[in-house]
């Protein structure tokens, strides 16, 4: 397997996680209704405001549950997240 192949290989496993564990993406239909694998451009663009308003449809409990998560970003303005 070439990297091409590796990148879109990974990149196929990773939007197909997305649409089967991560709630929000879940709820959208036109994602979940797919007759194709999904591509990045399905996917709607998102912001921390976006995720803020949205946390528990970002967290998925099968991996690491007890961890505190928190980013600053560019802004500087810190945004804690727990996930469970």
């Amino acid at each position: 397997m070439d990297s091409i192949e590796l990148k879109r290989d990974l990149l196929d496993r990773t939007l197909n996680y997305a649409i089967k564990k991560v709630p929000f993406y879940r709820d959208i239909p036109y994602l979940m209704n797919r007759n194709s694998p999904p591509i990045l451009k399905d996917f709607p663009i998102i912001d921390k405001h976006i995720v803020s308003k949205n946390i528990e449809k970002f967290v998925v409990i099968d991996r690491f549950p007890d961890y505190l998560i928190s980013t600053s970003g560019t802004t500087g303005d810190c945004n804690p997240y727990s996930s469970y």
